[in-house]
């Protein structure tokens, strides 16, 4: 859950985006460029439903390099909610480097983790359990498999067809926007309002496929916008169950130059390694680590639950289960009955 929470708060700062001058005594190098905005994020999973995130981010204007940093709250007197549901208040993302890589620091601590960035694999399982629904769909009814590809927003020839409209205009901090729409599917999973007064749109819209929030077809049609959104409500649909995220831009700033070790964490932190909690496999129940499953991750079309399995064995095990699962409840539904529990 935590890298599905992770990708979208990260891809929702890359909707409306911004940044932040470097710390005193970093060694001179030469100064990037970076775009500056402050903005507030809601919606995130696991915060409460009126919660809001305050958070800045700094983008170099090449797109590679990123640092978000979770930022007090005056209104209520307290240090801001940590990154991704945790402690940690600053997170960077480095596309340069091969592999691509995440730090997540605390600066209370002084310490910091280091996770793949390539999380493109949400995309991945999603296409994976889609493809089973429409597959298994066909063997229904008319009527019953129009009802389940409507459902899972699909459609009967297993493309996504995804649109892109034009709607209203307003100005958002002194700059002319108006508004962009996608869908995919009948779904909508962008509403942003886009100003063509700051350049610099383009160059994020290459991170999304990476952080794994939204599906090739999508990407595909977002990649040609010209313009910086500086408001958007996304819903993030992967295997799990989809979800919303809101923001918008609060101050914005371009022009600037940083130094590259904003980019960098530094040599007097510690890196820690993620804390994986220890859980039980559902086949045959030896311990294992949550974040290191041995037979992978599976999800159950029918409620986009996610499993977790120790081995190959009960990786077999789960998915012939789950097939078994979904065929009982397309063999119900084609017989007009409910679905199974």
């Amino acid at each position: 859950m935590r890298f599905r929470v992770l990708s979208a708060v990260l891809v929702l700062a890359l909707v409306v985006v911004g940044g932040r001058a470097g710390r005193a005594g970093d060694a001179p190098r030469p100064a990037v460029p970076v775009l500056v905005v402050e903005q507030e994020i809601s919606g995130i999973p696991g915060m409460a439903e009126d919660a809001v995130s305050r958070q800045r981010l700094t983008l170099d204007t090449a797109g590679k390099r990123v640092l978000l940093e979770s930022l007090p709250d005056p209104r209520a007197g307290q240090r801001g909610i940590g990154l991704a549901g945790s402690e940690f208040t600053r997170v960077i993302l480095r596309l340069d480097r091969e592999p691509q890589v995440i730090y997540e620091v605390d600066d209370t601590e002084r310490v910091y983790r280091v996770r793949d960035a390539d999380l493109s694999r949400l995309q991945a399982e999603r296409d994976q359990m889609e493809l089973q629904l429409t597959l298994k769909s066909r063997s229904l009814p008319e009527a019953a498999r129009r009802k389940v590809l409507a459902e899972n927003h699909l459609r009967a020839d297993g493309k996504r067809e995804v649109t892109v409209r034009r709607g209203g205009t307003r100005e958002i901090l002194g700059h002319g926007c108006e508004e962009v729409i996608v869908t995919e599917n009948g779904r909508e999973v962008i509403r942003a309002w886009v100003t063509a007064e700051i350049e610099g749109g383009a160059s994020f819209y290459e991170l999304y496929r990476s952080l794994g929030a939204f599906s090739k077809e999508v990407l595909a049609k977002v990649r040609p916008i010209a313009g910086l959104p500086l408001a958007a409500r996304i819903t993030v649909v992967t295997a799990a169950p989809a979800y919303d995220i809101e923001a918008r831009c609060t101050a914005i700033d371009r022009g600037l130059s940083v130094s590259p070790a904003v980019f960098d964490v530094s040599e007097e932190y510690r890196k820690v390694e993620q804390a994986s909690g220890i859980v039980a496999c559902p086949i045959c129940g030896s311990e294992m680590e949550w974040e290191r499953p041995g037979g992978g991750i599976h999800f159950d079309p029918l409620t986009r639950e996610e499993f977790r399995t120790c081995s190959k064995a009960c990786k077999k095990t789960m998915r012939e289960r789950l097939k078994a699962r979904l065929d009982e409840a397309f063999r119900r539904e084609a017989e007009g009955g409910k679905k199974a529990p």
